[in-house]
């Protein structure tokens, strides 16, 4: 198809797009603590959906909006964490190739401890917009009747303070800290196995950084 000669509207267009759209599962998984996590990133999704807007001459831009910024600072000990929490207001238009729009709103949300909370949010507005535009489907149910699967589409664009910690475990385990870890977590009453809220499991996640930024004590030198 060549979209410069195509006089469609850009609601035929989206109505192309969604027709040649395959179903997109959430076919990877993360595990944490006490749950399995199934997700599909913005990556998986675009990856299939790029080349279709450029068939039929669809494309977004977005107009972003900050609507609240929320930055607080942790102590733990001697290290100190800067945090940060962004909600979006995004209004997408969706441009045919003829000049023709519509809009679509998103609100989104990213939460970090360096300087990626804002990253997350356009990501997250990004995802949730062509999700909802183009009606995109999983092929699947959605698990309600096996309650060991939670599917979390935003596993990879803004991860949670456990999901941090559990990407953490195996440096834990490498170094030997991470029974110390556990043993700390349960001494402040939080419960890594359960939906705790992420204000706990951030100070678990700020004790396991801190543990880990220490310097490893080099092995005594053959004599």
């Amino acid at each position: 198809m060549t979209a410069t000669k195509d006089q469609a509207t850009v609601h035929a267009r989206v109505l192309r797009v969604i027709a040649d759209l395959p179903a997109i599962g959430k076919d990877s998984e993360l595990s944490a603590p006490g749950m399995k996590f199934k997700y599909r990133g913005i990556e998986d999704v675009m990856r299939v959906l790029r080349p279709l807007l450029a068939e039929h001459g669809v494309h977004l831009v977005p107009a972003h909006r900050v609507v609240d910024d929320q930055r607080w600072e942790t102590t733990q000990g001697n290290r100190s964490t800067r945090h940060r929490h962004v909600t979006l207001e995004t209004t997408w238009t969706v441009w045919g190739a003829d000049g023709d729009s519509f809009e679509a709103v998103t609100v989104s949300e990213g939460k970090d401890s360096a300087d990626k909370a804002l990253n997350k949010a356009m990501t997250a507005s990004l995802k949730y917009a062509v999700l909802q535009v183009f009606a995109v489907a999983d092929g699947d149910d959605d698990g309600d009747g096996d309650p060991s699967v939670y599917h979390h589409d935003d596993v990879r664009s803004a991860p949670t303070p456990l999901n941090e910690l559990v990407g953490l475990k195996g440096e834990l385990q490498r170094r030997g800290l991470y029974d110390d870890v556990r043993a700390w977590a349960l001494q402040e009453g939080v419960d890594l196995s359960s939906a705790t809220p992420d204000e706990d499991v951030q100070r678990v996640l700020d004790h396991a950084r801190s543990l880990l930024s220490e310097p490893v004590d080099s092995p005594p030198e053959p004599a």
